[in-house]
């Protein structure tokens, strides 16, 4: 039985695979706006199907990408993978992130997302380690 969740989360991984294998010339490379169309759909269109199935003590690692350093977090919210998950969501459904260069008119390095009482600001690899492990894990579920 076809599983539209389950295709696209796998040809979003086909896609960043592809992308990184490509020999993209570095004025034509847009690899911060395809981390951010690949955040949007595998952070807002699977969530109300896939979110649930998210271990709540998955705890993050090096795996992840994303070190608890990277966040700022309020005392009632743990810094498990389902919280991070949920406050990336909100952050990209709501527009309130920042893309952030070391000078202006210089290549992204970095995103840092907001939601609440909440700040995760991250190196542009580090999120797309995190989007593949996102992947790795929902293609289990």
């Amino acid at each position: 039985m076809y599983n539209p969740e389950k295709d696209f989360i796998e040809k979003t991984k086909t896609l960043l695979e592809q992308y990184e294998k490509a020999k993209i010339d570095q004025s034509e490379k847009y690899e911060v706006s395809l981390l951010l169309n690949c955040c949007v759909g595998l952070l807002l269109l699977p969530k109300e199907k896939i979110y649930n199935k998210i271990d709540e003590q998955l705890n993050l690692n090096d795996d992840w990408g994303i070190k608890e350093t990277d966040i700022t977090i309020g005392s009632s919210n743990p810094k498990s993978v389902k919280n991070i998950i949920r406050h990336l969501r909100n952050s990209v459904a709501h527009g309130k992130f920042e893309f952030l260069s070391p000078q202006k008119g210089s290549e992204i390095e970095r995103m840092e997302f907001k939601d609440s009482n909440v700040t995760i600001n991250i190196h542009v690899d580090q999120l797309k380690k995190f989007l593949f492990q996102l992947i790795d894990q929902l293609e289990t579920k």
